[in-house]
């Protein structure tokens, strides 16, 4: 019997309840693998990260990891390939349904670990872990005016693992990875947190974002 490939079931699903201490119940799948065998997310998807608008309408979008189907040369977004792509979806209420705004576009995040959030202005923005160039593990900034189409990588805004302090001297990171932000009262990011590795030890790093 042929072996099954555990990715080929990776779904993403929701769970709600009517306080932080529960009782929870689970919703979805709300997003599976693209049926498109073309699109980068036709394999698997995981690794959500959603956010809601601010005009308070219930829209939500969500950045999400997405592997295709493998390929011979295992090209970026294909499984075993180590390099996954970023996709968005949106939805007009948590529950879906989800459509699909940049993978059935055939747009390409090469990249995963995404947070995304939407500006006081209304921009939409996130940041991830970013390859591009060789270059593995850097961060970088991508943006959208509505999150649906025109989403840029802002490269020179990237950065690499070996650009950070730590205890006010500079660190160089062997790997950083998993970023996540927080937010001020206002909604706009105020912390960048890492999982970082160096010399064989890995933490967390949180920094301030610059104003």
């Amino acid at each position: 019997m042929p072996k099954q490939n555990p990715l080929s079931s990776r779904k993403i699903g929701v769970a709600f309840a009517p306080a932080l201490a529960g009782p929870w119940t689970r919703w979805g799948p709300v997003l599976s693998a693209n049926p498109n065998p073309a699109a980068v997310d036709s394999s698997s998807v995981s690794n959500a990260a959603p956010a809601f608008d601010r005009d308070e309408s219930g829209r939500i979008l969500l950045a999400y990891k997405g592997l295709g189907k493998a390929q011979p040369s295992k090209p970026p977004c294909t499984d075993g390939s180590g390099k996954a792509c970023i996709s968005v979806a949106e939805a007009p209420h948590w529950t879906g349904p989800y459509n699909r705004v940049t993978a059935d576009a055939g747009m390409k995040f090469l990249g995963e670990d995404p947070t995304l959030w939407q500006s006081a202005r209304g921009s939409w923005h996130m940041v991830f872990e970013h390859y591009t160039n060789d270059r593995s593990r850097s961060g970088a900034h991508a943006w959208s005016e509505n999150g649906v189409a025109g989403w840029n990588v802002t490269d020179n805004s990237s950065w690499v693992p070996v650009h950070t302090m730590l205890d006010g001297k500079p660190a160089a990171l062997f790997k950083r990875e998993r970023y996540q932000v927080s937010f001020d009262s206002d909604g706009e990011p105020s912390l960048l947190w890492n999982g970082a590795q160096l010399d064989g030890d890995s933490f967390n790093i949180v920094q301030p974002f610059a104003r």
